[in-house]
């Protein structure tokens, strides 16, 4: 696929921002942290009296080799190193902010929040979360205000497109077996980039249908890219589509 050289390429990984990982070292898979934001907050914004605000979401720091600490766990297994950007398997915290409205007890919304984010991660996404951290920020007096709240901003969709061209990446049919059979698998809405089958071991990148598991997709991607001979050292989840 046509890039507008070195630069561009660069330009593409850097506008992908954060990538978490998805299932554990084995699965090899990763999804931009804006695709997971974007689902967390859509799960949030479901709950009555509670208007989703910045979500951020990262690895749980371990203790220093030689001072586990009180009640910490082990430090995770060693794992393949992960692309460009992205963040090595492990468990992962949730840092959310919200508003929420008077009409509940703040404890009873708080824990509405915390298990819709953990049901939702790992339900919608597949993230590993061992950790979430809650913060209010702003108290509604009822809730027709919470329309007006101030808290984070939604992000539009991004359609994928062709690196250096700004035009839509379309399917090449027989001339890319790969791609076709990788369009064809449920969950997957497009195609950002793959290598043909007969390539060496390299990133693949689609984009997944809103409904539908971002890690359930990455193994499937794997499972086709291995039926038509070959591999993917990562399989990355650029965004989700409703």
């Amino acid at each position: 696929m046509a890039t507008d050289g070195p630069g561009g390429a660069v330009r593409e990984r850097i506008g992908l921002g954060r990538l978490l990982p998805l299932g554990d070292a084995a699965d090899a898979a990763w999804i931009a942290e804006r695709a997971a934001v974007r689902v967390l907050r859509a799960a949030l914004a479901d709950l009555p009296g509670v208007v989703p605000g910045d979500v951020r979401i990262g690895l749980v720091e371990w203790p220093a080799p030689g001072d586990p600490g009180p009640g910490s766990v082990p430090a995770p297994p060693p794992a393949p190193p992960p692309p460009p950007g992205g963040l090595p398997p492990g468990p992962l915290r949730i840092e959310a902010a919200f508003a929420a409205t008077w009409a509940r007890p703040l404890p009873h919304t708080a824990a509405m929040v915390r298990e819709t984010l953990a049901e939702s991660a790992r339900r919608d996404v597949g993230l590993a979360v061992a950790a979430i951290d809650l913060r209010i920020e702003e108290l509604l007096e009822d809730e027709t205000d919470e329309g007006d709240a101030a808290g984070g901003e939604a992000e539009a969709p991004e359609a994928v497109v062709a690196p250096g061209t700004g035009a839509p990446v379309p399917p090449r049919g027989d001339r890319d077996p790969l791609r076709a059979a990788l369009l064809a698998l449920p969950g997957v809405a497009a195609v950002a980039s793959a290598p043909r089958a007969s390539a060496d071991p390299a990133r693949v990148e689609v984009v997944v249908r809103g409904g539908h598991r971002a890690l359930d997709v990455a193994r499937a991607v794997r499972g086709a890219a291995a039926a038509l001979g070959g591999t993917a050292t990562a399989v990355v989840i650029t965004d989700v589509r409703a």
